[in-house]
C-alpha cells in the first residue's frame, strides 16, 4: 500500500499548480501551513509517528515555494477557494481540516464559506477568532496583557545566551536597547562569522519567539530561505483586518479542537481563548505548557498525545495539561513560571 504520493491540482483561476503531498494511510486530513509565504515541510515533523493511522494531505498555498504564482493571483479569498478545490480534486464529500498559525485563520473562513464541508477541525497555534472592531474590551485588556509578556519573553536570558556562544552578545534586544558597548561588539564580531554561523544567527532569531526552549533552535527547519515574502505580502494585503469567526465555531456540528502552547505568540499565556472558552465553551481547548507557537519542538510527547487522541475522535479538551491549583478559580496556568503566574483570577508579569 502507497504512503506517500506528491501531485499538483490547477486552481479554479487556472493560474496556478498547487503542490500536494500525501503522506500515510488511514482518515485524511488537509494540513494548512502557517505564513503567509511559507510552504508545508516544516509540518512533517509535527506528525511524526501518526502516520500509520492518518492520511495527511499537506500542500503549498499559492505562490508558496512549490506552488509558484505572481503575486496579483494571490489573496486570502483565493487560498480558502484552493481548500475547497483541493477537496473536490480528492472527491470528498467532507474534509478533516489541522491548520497551524495563519493556516487556522484560512479553516476559519473556510468553515463560514463553505458550511457544511468540515468535519474535524483542529487549530493548533491558533489565531484569535476575533480581532478588530468585534474584539469587546475585555478581550483587548487581555491582549494588551499578552503582548507586554510576549515581549519579555523575547528578551529571557537564554536568547541572549545563543547569542553569545556566536560573540554576538546583545543580539536579541532592539537595535534601539541596545547599548553602544554592545553594538561596537557585534559590528566586531560579524565579519569575523562563517557563513554557516550566520544562518544559525539567522535561525536562532527566528526560533527566539517560536518556541519556549530556545537550545532546541537546530530542530526547528531553516525555512527563511524557502519563504517567499512576495506572496506573503500579497496574501496579507487582502486580509481583513475586522473580523469574527465566532459564530462558526460555535455552530460547527463537530466540537472544534484547539491546541496552543502557554508561550505561544499568537495568545501568549493563553488569556484570550481561555476567557472565550469559560464564557461560551466553544471549542475544546488544549493548552500546554512550556510551549510556543511550533509545540511539537518544545514538547514532542504532549503534543502528539494531545493530537493523535483528537485525530482519533475524542476531543475532550484536556485543560492545560497539568493540575489546577486547589485554591484557584480560573482556568489559567496555576503554577509558578519564568515570566507569567496567576493569582486568583489575575494575570500578573512579575519578572
Amino acid at each position: 500500500m502507497r504512503t506517500h504520493d506528491d501531485w499538483y491540482f490547477t486552481t479554479d483561476d487556472r493560474t496556478t499548480k498547487i503542490y500536494v503531498r500525501e503522506i500515510g494511510i488511514g482518515e485524511p486530513f488537509i494540513v494548512i501551513h502557517g505564513g503567509f509565504g511559507a510552504e508545508h515541510s516544516y509540518l512533517i515533523e509535527a506528525v511524526r509517528g501518526l502516520r500509520s493511522k492518518h492520511r495527511f494531505i499537506f500542500y503549498d498555498q499559492r505562490g508558496s515555494l512549490r506552488s509558484p504564482t505572481a503575486p496579483e493571483n494571490i489573496s486570502v479569498d483565493k487560498h480558502v477557494a484552493d481548500i475547497e478545490s483541493l477537496r473536490r480534486a480528492l472527491g470528498l464529500e467532507q474534509i478533516n481540516l489541522l491548520g497551524h498559525s495563519m493556516g487556522t485563520l484560512l479553516a476559519m473562513k473556510y468553515m463560514r464559506t463553505y458550511p457544511g464541508r468540515t468535519k474535524k477541525v483542529v487549530l493548533v497555534g491558533a489565531l484569535y477568532p476575533r480581532a478588530g472592531r468585534f474584539l469587546n474590551d475585555t478581550e483587548r485588556e487581555l491582549k494588551s496583557t499578552s503582548d507586554k509578556q510576549f515581549v519579555e519573553f523575547t528578551k529571557r536570558p537564554e536568547v541572549a545566551a545563543e547569542f553569545e556562544k556566536l560573540g554576538m552578545k546583545g543580539a536579541e534586544k532592539p537595535p534601539a536597547e541596545r547599548s553602544a558597548e554592545e553594538n561596537k561588539s557585534m559590528a566586531a564580531a560579524w565579519p569575523k562569522l562563517t557563513q554557516k554561523q550566520k544562518a544559525h544567527l539567522d535561525r536562532i532569531s527566528s526560533a527566539a519567539p517560536n518556541i519556549f526552549y530556545i537550545e532546541r533552535w537546530p530542530r526547528m527547519a531553516a525555512t527563511r530561505p524557502n519563504f517567499k515574502q512576495d506572496a506573503g505580502s500579497a496574501a496579507f494585503k487582502t486580509l481583513e483586518t475586522d473580523y469574527d469567526f465566532v459564530a462558526e465555531l460555535r455552530t460547527h456540528s463537530y466540537p472544534v479542537t484547539v491546541i496552543i502552547g502557554d508561550h505561544d505568540l499568537s495568545d501568549f499565556g493563553a488569556h484570550r481563548w481561555s476567557w472565550l472558552n469559560d464564557e461560551l465553551n466553544l471549542v475544546r481547548l488544549n493548552v500546554i505548557k512550556r510551549a510556543g507557537h511550533n509545540i511539537w519542538i518544545d514538547q514532542p510527547r504532549s503534543f502528539r498525545s494531545v493530537l493523535s487522541r483528537v485525530l482519533m475522535g475524542d476531543t475532550r479538551g484536556s485543560g492545560f495539561g497539568f493540575p489546577r491549583a486547589s485554591n484557584c478559580s480560573c482556568r489559567r496556568i496555576c503554577e509558578t513560571r519564568p515570566y507569567v503566574s496567576c493569582f486568583g483570577n489575575s494575570w500578573v508579569n512579575y519578572r
